[in-house]
């Protein structure tokens, strides 16, 4: 069981567990589309038409930082007993 259900039954903890686990995968999906269009624009912007704007220059500085963003916000959240030996916090791969 997971350790933020320890107060309900186990079949809404995994429920809500599979809802999560749903959500998640759909923000990686909506993430994989932007960083596509975000690539093909910046690629159209600077090597076909060759002007490359401000506003270009903003939309790539709030996709990295929004990254960066998500990253702090998962590493501040989790706990520091789980944590790497080398500091890093696991991956999806690693579970």
């Amino acid at each position: 069981m997971l350790p933020l259900f320890k107060n309900i039954s186990p079949h809404t903890a995994e429920a809500i567990h599979a809802q999560i686990v749903i959500l998640r995968d759909a923000g990686i999906g909506c993430l994989s589309s932007a960083l596509i269009c975000v690539a093909l624009r910046t690629y159209v912007r600077t090597r076909l038409l060759k002007a490359f704007g401000w506003d270009d220059f903003v939309m790539l500085i709030c996709l990295v930082g929004q990254k960066f963003i998500i990253a702090a916000r998962r590493l501040a959240n989790y706990p520091k007993d789980q944590l790497h030996p080398s500091g890093r916090f696991p991956s999806i791969c690693d579970s």
